[in-house]
């Protein structure tokens, strides 16, 4: 039995303005992977069309895999939970920095 689920239409956004839009939102984000240059307190990013950077929380699977400096600068479409304002406590982020934050993620592709 297929799940439909997987094959429902999500919400995709480039810019900040749309990531406000669907504040707490399980959304596609396209942009350009960016891999940690930084040793220290280093994260994986998405910078988007219009300059915003998102901060991408790591995967628990297999997806983790993604996140490599040989993909540095490769066009993705990543579906996550989007965080511009406020994190749930749930996700325990401490340290936070101001830029969105993209959690649950649960697929990536390379455009």
């Amino acid at each position: 039995m297929v799940n439909m689920d997987e094959f429902a239409a999500h919400t995709t956004c480039t810019t900040r303005p749309c990531l406000e839009q669907h504040e707490g939102e399980l959304i596609d984000v396209e942009g350009n992977y960016v891999f940690p240059k930084q040793k220290a307190f280093a994260v994986n990013k998405l910078a988007l069309k219009d300059g915003t950077t998102i901060i991408l929380s790591p995967p628990k699977n297999e997806l983790r895999n993604h996140f490599a400096s040989e993909n540095d600068n490769t066009r993705m479409l990543i579906r996550g939970r989007i965080f511009t304002g406020p994190i749930p406590d749930k996700y325990r982020i401490i340290g936070r920095t101001p830029e969105p934050y993209l959690l649950d993620i649960e697929k990536i592709e390379k455009l």
